[in-house]
């Protein structure tokens, strides 16, 4: 999976349009996000996580409530709009968060739609819509899941790892690595292969464990025969009259 493009806004504290290119960072393949606390690190690696899962990357104290930015008022958009791409092609995933204006007990429920797109540098964000694959927050996170091959806790574990996250990979149990790197690598063909390997060991082993049995039974047939009292003599005495 690669991630393409970020655009947010009224995230955090970005309460104005924000765009991230990460193509920009093919070539390196590496980057790092560096500054001051408070300068919204962990909010771009949160709006990643909500732009894909509806959900944020940080502990579990903290509130996908609050990811639209308090300085916002009621009428203001808040949205994050992400790119990414995998092996069966190009995506765009756009989401708003929920949230409930001042003075009122009515939320505003969170909206996400989910479209196949294809690159059209004259189109807006760079590409262009060529499939309507889901919408509503219900349908679109079983699609995200789906086209990614990883859940949240997989992308937070592999792909994207938050503050304070990173051990999480490392300290995780053998079975629990052993999961998520085979659902990364879709290693399933592998194991098929490897079980048939496994099954055609097994029949070897015990056609030849068959063949062991026959040939010792035979073996113990030969020295079971009784041989005619003098015949070994006769052989013997007419091998010397012939060598003479």
């Amino acid at each position: 999976m690669r991630i393409r493009r970020l655009e947010m806004v009224g995230i955090g504290p970005f309460t104005r349009r924000q765009v991230i290119d990460f193509t920009a960072f093919d070539e390196s393949g590496l980057f790092l996000l560096e500054g001051p606390t408070g300068s919204g690190k962990s909010t771009i690696i949160d709006a990643l996580t909500f732009a894909l899962y509806g959900d944020v990357a940080r502990q579990k104290d903290a509130s996908k409530d609050r990811l639209r930015s308090n300085r916002l008022e009621d009428g203001q958009r808040s949205e994050v709009d992400l790119v990414f791409e995998v092996r069966s092609g190009l995506y765009r995933v756009t989401r708003t968060p929920a949230y409930t204006p001042a003075g009122r007990k009515t939320q505003r429920n969170s909206k996400a739609t989910l479209v196949r797109v294809v690159e059209d540098p004259s189109a807006e964000a760079g590409v262009r819509t060529v499939e309507d694959i889901a919408s509503g927050p219900s349908k679109v996170g079983p699609e995200i899941t789906r086209i990614v091959g990883l859940d949240k806790e997989q992308f937070l574990q592999t792909i994207v790892l938050p503050q304070g996250k990173f051990a999480r990979f490392l300290t995780a149990t053998s079975d629990e690595r052993e999961r998520i790197l085979r659902d990364i690598f879709d290693t399933r063909v592998y194991v098929a292969f490897q079980e048939r390997l496994a099954e055609a060991a097994a029949s070897s082993r015990s056609a030849l464990a068959e063949r062991e049995h026959a040939a010792s039974g035979a073996m113990a047939r030969v020295a079971g025969v009784a041989v005619p009292e003098g015949a070994l003599d006769a052989a013997e005495g007419g091998g010397d009259r012939g060598a003479g």
